[in-house]
């Protein structure tokens, strides 16, 4: 009976403590999901802290140092980024002081825009290139230009698991940010606009080529610097120079053929679509020598053949409807953060069709 008495005894006690104990570790569970929960809806009502501790200006325009303050417009942007953020707490798991919880994120795609924020991005940076002496794009444009493509793209949600890590200090459960988590929470954003091959080299060729053609006039001739090809008074000059742009305009297309690389070095071939140089030019000397010929040419002295000169080959330009093809290897180049296409003069020159280096001939013919 005694015995009985006292095994009852030990069972209700030991009821006690697991009741106890589970308990406990009900209570710290709901404090860490309280925790986690507290953090995670910060990303729902986003503040300047929030937005610092998830993408920082860095990330956006990495080309060294930047003092500027952001205005306060910007703030708006990533709302947008967070706009269908959800998660669900799947698992939490407590170990003394410290915690781990398992989330099902749903983030924008990040991917996906990444892609084309770098793209376009990379077309800004292209652009700059050509623009007047002291235009440069700022960190602002920058950032205004993520709130456009989130403006103007719907963009799909993603699914990812992530683990949280919690510590308790001073009875208070905290979450141990670390680069990867904040990644994680931004859908991984960050990690896809540092990846060196985010795009593949043929792709770097193609944001390259489909900038130019989207160029104007001026911003071709900055490009290409055309205008120093001719070497004739500056009204000719001009307009030798504008209607050689429109020829570019008007003509240049390319075509992909083969792509090899080695992880840091990349050949991509391409045939480069530009106006028909030799029909310009083999318009240009017929007409040239039947001037050349006539008496007009000896009347006219050195200085009037030059202009009559610029003239005929301002005509034969104008008047050219051809277009020619030339295969190339470009050369690209991977040095971590992205791949580099190295515009070279073999590159102008097919762009240009040749004119480049047959333009030097032309005032020696005419003396």
């Amino acid at each position: 009976m005694k015995y009985s008495r006292k095994l009852l005894l030990f069972t209700l006690l030991l009821l006690i403590l697991v009741c106890l104990f589970g308990g406990c570790q009900k209570s710290e569970k709901s404090q860490v999901k309280a925790a986690a929960t507290r953090e995670l809806d910060l990303l729902k009502d986003l503040d300047d802290k929030t937005i610092e501790k998830y993408i920082s200006y860095e990330d956006l325009y990495p080309s060294g140092e930047i003092h500027q303050e952001v205005s306060s417009k910007i703030k708006n942007i990533f709302s947008r980024f967070y706009e269908n953020f959800s998660y669900k707490i799947l698992d939490i798991q407590v170990k003394n002081e410290t915690a781990r919880v398992t989330v099902r994120l749903n983030t924008i795609d990040a991917e996906t825009l990444a892609k084309d924020y770098s793209r376009a991005s990379m077309k800004k940076r292209i652009a700059s290139s050509a623009n007047p002496e002291g235009v440069e794009y700022s960190l602002e444009d920058y950032y205004l230009l993520l709130g456009e493509l989130l403006d103007e793209n719907q963009y799909d949600t993603v699914e990812n698991n992530c683990t949280l890590k919690l510590s308790k200090e001073s009875n208070t459960w905290k979450l141990e940010h670390s680069s990867r988590l904040d990644d994680q929470l931004v859908g991984g954003f960050v990690s896809y606009l540092k990846d060196p091959n985010l795009f593949a080299p043929e792709e770097i060729v193609e944001i390259h080529f489909d900038t130019l053609k989207e160029f104007d006039t001026e911003q071709l001739n900055r490009y290409l610097g055309i205008d120093t090809l001719f070497d004739a008074d500056d009204a000719y000059s001009r307009s030798l120079t504008q209607e050689l742009t429109n020829q570019i305009s008007d003509h240049f297309d390319y075509r992909i053929l083969k792509e090899s690389d080695d992880s840091h070095t990349a050949t991509v071939t391409a045939e480069i679509t530009s106006y028909d140089a030799k029909s310009i030019l083999n318009s240009y000397e017929k007409k040239l020598d039947s001037y050349l010929n006539s008496s007009q040419a000896f009347a006219d002295g050195e200085s009037g053949r030059l202009k009559k000169s610029s003239q005929l080959l301002l005509n034969s330009i104008k008047a050219n409807k051809s277009a020619s093809s030339t295969k190339l290897d470009l050369t690209l180049i991977n040095d971590g953060t992205s791949w580099k296409l190295q515009m070279n003069e073999d590159v102008a020159q097919a762009i240009l069709g040749g004119m480049g280096e047959a333009v030097k001939e032309i005032s020696s013919d005419v003396k």
